[in-house]
């Protein structure tokens, strides 16, 4: 049972969902093709449910169709080919309380039942929706992002409550446990529920609608926070008296990430706010980005995150690689060249075009020249070394671990304590390049150094600052 928020949680769709036992039967289903003028139309009643591993599924009993399939649009395409959008349907069912809901992208598996002729559709759905009325009509708009495998986040908020019963006083520790920040002009709470079996994540907006795209901002915040591959499970949408219900299969993640958290967990509990700070500097860094329609750290870091679940090698190689496109795309101007050496490139570019020599030399000469234009990794990582935002060390080690990673030069068979070590002190670099960025001060785990001390970033900034 939900304690947290239970005035917009005490139905059963979500409850069930939580516990993987979500089923909505529905008199009315209807399965239509996608992107057809004809399209072919499967009518009937059926259910929307979950399996086991609470993966969404539905079944289909036709007792209409309209258009039967052609040999085109039954046979798989070719190997090594898309899957045409012929393929595709759109879901959409009745429940018994009157409620649509709908499912795009959907390929069914169609099957003749001989003693009813007609048709059993079957398949799995990757998400549901339904736009409903509420019982709870609130006058802000609220969201509720609950994540069924969710990683151990430290709060920094308790409840206890003690019940008196037959003259003695009983404490009992509540899944009530939770944080609470202001961010995006928004009160937001993050907690456990449902009875610990799942994280939620409640937003309310103190002035005009909820920012865009929300969800995926607080997922990716939780993600860099800590270092783990997960997604919300279901989200709630609560405007006035509409409310909005989204459901999502549950795809376990087998494969865990070695990428080790910008807080070591036990460093986390102790600094709480911290951890929040930090969560909170990097989901308002990523809604800057979606308003200004520019990149954000969100995709490489979920890059360098799927790269850590694979060998060694592996995660070497997409934690160099992805901080050199990070360093790129958070700082393009950085290292860039000024006017004068413009001026005297342009002047040597003319005097290349008009060299009579050898065009095959000329021609790498120019490419050359292009390419000093844009700065390099190498570059840059200088000038953010001059800044103090990252050390000596983390260049160093960078240097060390991509080249060879990149390049597939191996010093021995198996992976050594020093190519471990430079791993996570290339991790320190990622991470103090992303709190530059996101403009956070605070302590992170400093995992450089001998026995990954705890560290305040910014200080090494401010030094250089004073120095210069």
């Amino acid at each position: 049972m939900s304690t947290f928020e239970s005035d917009i949680f005490g139905w059963d769709p979500v409850q069930n969902a939580v516990n993987g036992t979500l089923r909505i039967p529905c008199l009315e289903m209807t399965l239509t093709q996608e992107s057809q003028k004809s399209p072919i139309i499967y009518r009937g009643p059926g259910e929307i449910h979950q399996t086991p591993g609470a993966s969404l599924a539905f079944t289909l009993y036709s007792t209409g169709t309209q258009r039967f399939p052609g040999i085109s649009e039954t046979l798989p395409n070719a190997p090594g080919q898309l899957v045409g959008p012929e393929y595709y349907y759109t879901l959409r069912g009745t429940d018994l309380q009157g409620n649509v809901w709908l499912a795009s992208r959907v390929i069914p598996d169609i099957s003749c039942a001989a003693e009813t002729h007609g048709e059993i559709v079957s398949g799995n759905l990757w998400q549901i929706t339904s736009d409903q009325r509420s019982d709870f009509p609130f006058g802000r708009p609220r969201l509720r992002a609950i994540y069924v495998r969710h990683p151990d986040v430290p709060f920094n908020r308790s409840t206890r409550r003690n019940i008196q019963w037959a003259g003695q006083t009983v404490g009992k520790s509540l899944s009530l446990d939770y944080v609470r920040l202001q961010r995006l002009n928004c009160i937001f709470r993050v907690a456990t529920d449902f009875d610990g079996k799942a994280l939620v994540a409640s937003v309310e907006a103190l002035k005009g609608p909820l920012p865009t795209q929300l969800v995926h901002r607080i997922t990716d915040g939780l993600r860099f926070t800590t270092s783990s591959l997960f997604r919300e499970r279901i989200v709630v949408i609560q405007d006035r008296g509409d409310k909005r219900i989204q459901i999502t299969s549950d795809a376990e993640q087998k494969l865990e990430p070695k990428l080790c958290p910008p807080l070591d967990p036990v460093h986390a509990r102790v600094a709480s706010t911290d951890f929040w700070t930090m969560f909170s500097a990097y989901m308002g860094f990523y809604h800057k980005c979606a308003a200004r329609n520019v990149l954000s750290p969100a995709l490489e870091m979920h890059g360098i995150l799927q790269g850590s679940c694979g060998s060694v090698e592996t995660h070497a190689l997409t934690l160099a690689v992805g901080v050199e496109a990070l360093v790129a795309q958070l700082h393009p101007k950085l290292g860039s060249p000024n006017k004068q050496e413009e001026r005297e490139m342009m002047e040597l570019t003319t005097y290349l075009q008009e060299w009579d020599g050898d065009e095959g030399l000329k021609e790498r000469m120019l490419g050359s020249l292009q390419r000093f234009r844009s700065p390099s990794t190498n570059v840059r990582l200088r000038g953010l070394l001059r800044k103090g935002v990252i050390e000596k060390v983390h260049y160093d080690a960078w240097q060390s671990l991509r080249h060879p990673a990149a390049h597939g030069v191996r010093k021995r068979q198996e992976p050594s304590q020093e190519t471990l070590n430079l791993i996570q002190t290339v991790t320190t670099l990622l991470y103090r390049l992303i709190f530059h960025t996101i403009k956070y001060r605070g302590t992170f785990t400093d995992r450089s150094t001998a026995g990954w001390q705890t560290a305040t970033y910014g200080d090494s900034e401010k030094k250089k600052e004073q120095s210069t």
